[in-house]
């Protein structure tokens, strides 16, 4: 198993777990953007495991989810 393939896991991993959050909380993905300061389409494509968030994007999350 390469690399990328892991990366593909963990990401889509991640991405489950914000949007459960996201849905919990009660926030649109637009209202989650503006709250940590990201565009609409990357929390929609963190979420969909099309993108592996960087350590930073993690903590804008977390702090715009409480």
């Amino acid at each position: 198993m390469d690399g990328r393939l892991r990366n593909e896991e963990v990401a889509k991993r991640i991405g489950h777990n914000v949007f459960l959050a996201r849905r919990r909380a009660g926030y649109a993905q637009e209202e989650l953007g503006k709250r940590c300061s990201l565009h609409r389409t990357e929390v929609g494509m963190i979420e969909s495991g099309a993108r592996l968030p960087r350590s930073d994007t993690l903590m804008k999350l977390a702090g715009g989810l409480e």
